[in-house]
């Protein structure tokens, strides 16, 4: 089988202006971490197994890249002098960048397996590195599958997209339930939260308090 390179959409250190979990000398150690960022779909396409409606040549489509092309090519990353890993969002999406999530509760299909997913976290700790993943809320899917039950946890965005309203209690707790639940699972070290700006104040402290992991915020 031909494997296929995919575009990197960022490589290199990032900058980050955030807040974090940790004592000040984890803040420190966090910001002296060197940091490579992707998303999954534009990595490497490993597999044509999960290539679903998957369009190379048309920027604004799925292109392929997955989770064993990933974990295939962490050694790559690790031999660059990279210290951590930031994926995009990972969850079942309408976009490739995966921004638009239909459902925290299930992969994208097109990425991979739970079982390839879990093997990139392992390999990632097998090379003495970092993983922290995205986590969008504010820019989901019209067909996010709470809206259905839920209507009033979202509101328009005005560009096809909903936002969750995050200072809604039972939001809250169910953004904070899942993804402590998702962090416990897959051993992720971090969360990064996306338009933190935009987020209730007392999310970001239930993530704080609850992951037990260190939670980054980009605005």
């Amino acid at each position: 089988m031909k494997l296929k390179w995919i575009s990197v959409v960022l490589i290199g250190v990032l900058l980050f202006s955030l807040v974090t979990s940790t004592a000040a000398a984890e803040k420190q150690a966090l910001q002296d971490e060197i940091i490579y960022d992707l998303l999954v779909d534009r990595f490497f396409n490993k597999g044509i197994q999960n290539d679903i409606q998957v369009d190379s040549l048309n920027p604004n489509a799925f292109s392929g890249g997955d989770f064993a092309g990933l974990s295939s090519e962490m050694q790559y990353i690790k031999d660059m002098g990279f210290t951590m890993v930031s994926i995009g969002p990972v969850f079942s999406a309408n976009s490739y960048d995966g921004k638009e999530v239909l459902d925290y509760q299930q992969l994208e299909p097109r990425f991979g397996t739970e079982e390839e997913w879990q093997e990139v976290i392992e390999k990632v700790h097998e090379l003495d590195m970092k993983i922290t993943i995205d986590l969008p809320t504010q820019r989901v899917s019209n067909d996010h599958m709470w809206r259905e039950s839920n209507p009033e946890w979202f509101s328009e965005n005005g560009d096809g997209t909903v936002a969750l309203d995050t200072s809604n209690p039972e939001v809250q707790d169910q953004l904070i339930d899942r993804f402590s639940t998702f962090v416990s699972k897959y051993k992720i070290d971090g969360i990064r939260l996306q338009t933190a700006d935009e987020l209730d104040p007392f999310l970001s402290n239930g993530f704080l308090k609850k992951s037990k992991v260190f939670v980054t915020f980009i605005y």
